[in-house]
């Protein structure tokens, strides 16, 4: 939770110093009632678009019934896990905002200006939101980690706080915010799905998620930064 927070933090930061003493906060606003109403009409939106969500939901039940044991169970490197476990929290922390900071800025043309507040505020806001609603699930499916002492099955309701991942989460919020804040910007979309996919992969081999966990907070990411900005 901290890191999370560390993160929510550098943003705001980044935000007053854009927006200056004349900050207007109504992004904010703007941004998690758009977050609000995509939240609510999921359910339709998964009903009307079946075939993808029956491709999603089939993928992430046999990656739990029959992949993500025994894909956790290859990683055997103490030092793998150490190594990527400080990788993918440096990814979420420093390198992915640093990404949509200067993407931001470059297409902008400004640093210290509106446009880079108003992002800086939407990303801010589309964050808190993702990092409450992946907080909520935790809490519901507590399901054990691979990393645990215990017997590391991927078992659900075992006071775990497995899934989904929320470093996936919020590193795929902050991507999807900035491909849908600028669809032309190939070099700035790229750059900031590769640093979302590295974190994403290098929680895995830290040991700290099973592949469904990752693919259902990258999902759930990439959803909260698309609504951020285009759900109504």
């Amino acid at each position: 939770m901290r890191r999370i927070i560390s993160s929510l933090l550098l943003l705001g930061l980044v935000a007053g110093l854009a927006t200056g003493a004349q900050a207007q906060w109504a992004p904010v606003g703007v941004t998690l009632r758009r977050l609000a109403g995509g939240t609510a009409a999921l359910p339709a939106a998964a009903l009307h678009h079946w075939r993808a969500t029956l491709l999603f939901a089939v993928s992430t039940g046999a990656l739990i019934a029959w992949g993500d044991a025994p894909a956790s169970g290859r990683i055997q490197s103490p030092s793998l896990e150490l190594s990527s476990n400080t990788w993918s929290t440096r990814g979420l922390l420093y390198i992915e905002p640093a990404v949509v900071i200067t993407a931001t800025a470059i297409e902008s043309r400004c640093l210290f200006c509106p446009a880079m507040g108003h992002m800086a505020l939407v990303t801010l806001s589309a964050e808190a939101y993702a990092t409450a609603s992946v907080q909520a699930v935790k809490f519901a499916a507590r399901r054990e980690r691979p990393g645990t002492l215990s017997d590391a099955d991927g078992g659900f309701n075992e006071s775990g706080s497995s899934f989904p991942s929320g470093h996936a989460d919020g590193a795929f919020t902050m991507a999807s915010v900035l491909a849908h804040q600028y669809p032309d910007s190939t070099w700035a979309d790229w750059a900031a799905y590769t640093v979302a996919g590295g974190v994403t992969a290098a929680r895995f081999t830290a040991k700290e998620h099973f592949p469904s966990d990752l693919l259902v907070g990258s999902m759930l990411g990439f959803l909260t930064g698309r609504c951020a900005l285009q759900c109504r």
